[in-house]
């Protein structure tokens, strides 16, 4: 009876032991916010590190280069809390060389996993493709976001399509104005038929 003790006592040490553990690190394993912070100053040194290569790597004539690097960049889990920040320097790499169908087909990829992220993006080619007087381009980008609806929130739907006519009135077509006002008057009847379904 005994040695069964015995034995039972050996074999249940090693749960024990792990019981103990598990506790103990549920309980009082918790990084201190000293290192809690160390650790964030750690990752956002990181990134600036990583920001500042691609910058010197576009500078330099190597934009492919600096993109994958901001692309491994930003799928490194570590990196999650600083994405935007790594998310802005590609977007700027790709427009500074102008890559604006890669840039936006970055952003509207975007979309799919961080809505916040890749909306903000939105104004961003939309400048771009302003200050290049481009408003053939900038509806183009306005019929890829409009073409995300429903995804796409009404008060956003309602700045691109103002977007849409003033580069519609910038090409000076009249069938594009026309056409872009069908485009709007049938949002305008989805807006009002969405609110009152409130």
């Amino acid at each position: 009876m005994e040695m069964r003790l015995g034995a039972v006592a050996r074999a249940s040490l090693p749960v024990l032991v792990g019981i103990t553990l598990g506790f103990s690190c549920l309980c009082g394993c918790k990084p201190s916010a000293e290192k809690l912070a160390a650790q964030r100053q750690r990752v956002a040194a990181e990134v600036d590190q990583t920001i500042q290569k691609a910058q010197a790597m576009a500078v330099q004539g190597q934009a492919v280069e600096a993109v994958r690097l901001l692309d491994k960049a930003l799928g490194t889990s570590r990196f999650a809390c600083l994405k935007e920040r790594l998310f802005r320097q590609k977007l700027d790499i790709l427009l500074a060389q102008n890559s604006d169908a890669a840039a936006a087909d970055f952003v509207l990829a975007s979309w799919k996993k961080d809505r916040a992220l890749a909306q903000d993006a939105f104004a961003r080619l939309r400048d771009y493709y302003q200050q290049r007087n481009a408003p053939a381009a900038l509806q183009t980008w306005c019929n890829r976001i409009l073409a995300l609806s429903p995804q796409v929130p009404v008060d956003v739907k309602r700045q691109v399509f103002g977007w849409k006519l003033t580069a519609a009135w910038g090409q000076g077509d009249a069938s594009v104005i026309a056409s872009c006002i069908d485009d709007l008057t049938a949002a305008l009847a989805w807006i009002r038929r969405q609110n009152l379904a409130y």
